[in-house]
């Protein structure tokens, strides 16, 4: 993915404080989505979800996110 025009796609961070633990990239509404659920699981962690700005994917001097996993597997995130 090189640009966004629709803003459909969203970057979502787990943070341990200022430490980034986790980056991944979703649609609008499944990061939503993830946010909402995901949030209680990892009470003592920060869940982001931002717009990726258009251009170079806004993933500039980063490796690039991957894809959420399917949302079947989100409770094997957590235990």
């Amino acid at each position: 993915m090189t640009s966004d025009p629709a803003g459909r796609w969203r970057r979502i961070r787990i943070w341990l404080g200022d430490l980034l633990v986790a980056e991944y990239m979703a649609e609008r509404e499944q990061a939503s989505r993830y946010q909402r659920v995901m949030t209680p699981k990892f009470s003592g962690l920060r869940i982001t979800v931002e717009p990726i700005p258009s251009g170079s994917g806004g993933m500039e001097g980063a490796a690039p996110a991957v894809e959420l996993p399917s949302e079947e597997l989100w409770s094997l995130t957590v235990q």
